[in-house]
């Protein structure tokens, strides 16, 4: 499964997994299944990022501890590789 990439464009995603490691070329990474909503295309997210991660658990913990089956809007703050996720729960 391909890494899904989160630009400043809003991307429609539903968390198809609960968070589960992979390994690549920076190591042992945590992530989740998502799907594109609009285009149907699914990938894994990367979920490191505090921006990213926070929000995720707080959306969890409302869900009764689970990620899976949430929608999401992401995007970057800006076009900067390192710029924060903005994330809401849709």
């Amino acid at each position: 499964m391909a890494q899904l990439r989160v630009t400043d464009a809003s991307q429609l995603l539903e968390i198809k997994s609960e968070p589960y490691v992979i390994y690549s070329k920076r190591g042992y990474q945590p992530v989740i299944d998502v799907e594109n909503v609009h285009t149907g295309d699914d990938g894994h997210l990367v979920i490191t990022a505090q921006s990213l991660s926070d929000p995720l658990h707080e959306f969890a913990e409302k869900n009764d501890g689970n990620l899976t089956g949430i929608v999401i809007i992401v995007r970057k703050e800006s076009k900067d590789r390192m710029s924060t996720y903005v994330v809401t729960c849709q």
